[in-house]
Formats: C-alpha cells, structure tokens, sequence
C-alpha cells in the first residue's frame, strides 16, 4: 500500500501543480486512467467509491477544519479528474 500511497500523493501533486494548464491536465489524466484500465482493470463504476473514499478520509483527518465548501469543492474536482480519466 505503501507504493500505491506514493503514486496517488504523487499524481495529487501533479494535478494541482497544473491546474491551469488545461492542455497537460486532460492529457495527463486521459494517461492516467488508460493506465488504470488496462493495467489495473479500473471500470469506470469503481470512480464514484474511490472519490467517496476521498471525501471521507480528508473529512476524517481535517476534522473541525472540514467545511461545507470544502467538500463540495472536493467533490467537484473528484468528478472532474474521475470524468477526464475516464474519456
């Protein structure tokens, strides 16, 4: 898991970094999630879960920091990487 770990803080810092390169982003995911599916065998109804997941883990480590914004902008980003990943 450890590995694994990495790859997902790794892949986490590289969407943020870029953010406003709309180019790199969608080519990067589009990469990412053939990566998932054919190495992996990621289907596309696993996405909402693993986002879910997410959602509950940084909601469990920021405790009283978590806010109504921030889930919805972390819902909404989760949507927009699962959705590039998955075109």
């Amino acid at each position: 898991m450890g590995d694994l770990r990495q790859k997902l803080l790794n892949s986490l810092r590289t969407i943020i970094d870029s953010i406003e390169n709309e180019l790199f982003i969608r080519s990067y995911l589009g990469y990412l999630g053939g990566q998932h599916k054919h190495l992996y065998h990621v289907e596309g109804k696993y996405y909402p879960a693993f986002g879910q997941a997410i959602v509950e883990t940084l909601k469990q480590y920021l405790q009283e920091k978590w806010t109504p914004a921030y889930e919805k902008a972390w819902i909404e980003a989760i949507q927009y990487v699962s959705n590039l990943m998955q075109t």
